[in-house]
């Protein structure tokens, strides 16, 4: 604006300069009128590169930011010839002469720094003696934690998850997240993962068999009706079908260290276990793979995600509420770190159904009413909740679910899911601008 208000005032005098017939006049304005010429021209060509400068900007953080994904993994070479393609990519200036982009990777500190230079050739400035303005920007990008994450797969292991490729893209996919994490984390504990697999169980291991907290009473076998008053399938109650203590030998022994809902209503709560039985988890069989409570090994996140396997009816409350358990540092699992400004926690929550059975109903709708309750609850913790829909489900109930509607994936195809969880480790670890 203060240009073209110059330029204006310049037209201005050179109209009363063709008017004005006096001698002296003309002679002063036409001495003047040369430094004012310069001026004018000189602001043109610096808003001119300016323009490109800061099309420079723009394109090297665009740059950067792809490139920061595949660095590690970059020779020298390799990382020069990226940081130019996506450079070129973004920048778009024809005007631009001389072009250079350099990139410089700090493995120690996670960063990569992308510097670019280029010239444009100037127009009235030439006659100053300045044919081309020299231009420079930078930008640098972090990559990595900058606090320490804990993060709960919970990860559907019903019947359906077997078919039109779903566990084995679950599989794949959830490695890909843990090896994103991995390469995100600056130093031994930066990251911790639990992985919870669930369908209307969740298998804690059989090694707890002697905790005090194990309700034994459920264990007569198979459920063969569900609701208030259960009955049992003879096959499987151990020849003790009406012996309910909770120290039986024959049960104990026998236990695959599956658990099914506490009583409610602990079956959406984080309530340690204590003196009150209804607290208490119920023992039952089940051919779930056992879940991983939080730890930094890698290798053993990738092992238990190796082991999934669908089989069974789908209980999503007692899959959240077993993730939240994990995050919480309270018994029965104890690993997770206290709450706290340097720490922050996850569930990422994955199904492919609706709610089918539980420890009392069939009824979707009345476990749809449990799996809100333990949502709810996991939000209030301060616990960041994503919720994953492969192909099936309720829409309804797992947006709501979602910390917030960005949160919530809608996959309507297996081969998608490497690509939703790439982007939730991107967001988790925050790639970012630092400059």
């Amino acid at each position: 604006m203060a240009i073209r208000q110059f330029i204006a005032t310049l037209r201005s005098g050179m109209s009363a300069f063709r008017r004005d017939e006096r001698g002296n006049f003309a002679i002063t304005f036409g001495i003047a009128i040369i430094p004012i010429v310069g001026m004018v021209g000189v602001a043109v060509d610096y808003t001119r590169a300016n323009a490109v400068k800061t099309s420079m900007q723009t394109a090297l953080d665009a740059a950067a930011l792809m490139l920061a994904k595949d660095a590690p993994n970059l020779s020298k070479k390799e990382m020069a010839q990226k940081a130019n393609d996506y450079f070129r990519t973004a920048f778009n200036r024809p005007e631009a002469l001389n072009i250079t982009v350099t990139p410089d990777y700090n493995k120690g500190k996670s960063s990569l720094k992308l510097s670019g230079t280029t010239a444009v050739e100037t127009t009235v400035t030439r006659l100053f003696g300045m044919s081309q303005m020299a231009i420079a920007a930078s930008t640098e990008v972090v990559t990595g934690t900058t606090k320490r994450i804990e993060i709960a797969l919970v990860l559907d292991n019903t019947g359906s998850m077997a078919k039109q490729g779903r566990l084995n893209a679950l599989i794949d996919a959830s490695r890909l997240f843990i090896d994103t994490m991995k390469k995100a984390s600056k130093k031994p504990g930066d990251v911790k993962i639990a992985v919870i697999p669930f369908d209307t169980h969740v298998n804690i291991g059989p090694d707890n068999k002697g905790k005090p907290w194990i309700d034994w009473s459920l264990m007569g076998g198979t459920p063969s009706t569900v609701g208030a008053t259960q009955t049992w399938d003879d096959s499987n109650d151990y020849g003790d079908r009406d012996d309910d203590t909770r120290t039986d030998a024959d049960r104990i022994a026998t236990w695959t260290g599956c658990v099914t809902d506490r009583t409610q209503p602990y079956d959406t709560q984080d309530t340690a276990p204590k003196g009150n039985a209804s607290t208490w988890y119920p023992a039952e069989n089940c051919s779930l793979s056992p879940i991983l409570p939080l730890t930094a090994d890698v290798t053993a996140a990738s092992g238990a995600i190796d082991k999934l396997k669908a089989s069974g009816k789908t209980n999503l409350t007692i899959g959240l509420v077993w993730g939240f358990h994990a995050l919480s540092g309270k018994e029965p699992l104890t690993g997770a770190t206290k709450p706290g400004k340097d720490v922050e926690k996850y569930i990422i929550f994955l199904t492919d159904g609706m709610n089918t059975q539980n420890r009392w109903t069939t009824k979707p709708a009345d476990i749809d009413a449990r799996t809100k309750l333990v949502c709810d609850n996991i939000k209030a913790a301060d616990i960041s909740l994503y919720t994953v829909r492969l192909m099936g489900g309720n829409e309804a109930l797992l947006r709501g679910c979602a910390t917030s509607p960005a949160m919530y994936y809608n996959v309507t195809a297996a081969n998608q899911l490497a690509t939703v969880f790439e982007t939730i480790a991107k967001k988790l670890t925050q790639l970012r601008i630092a400059r």
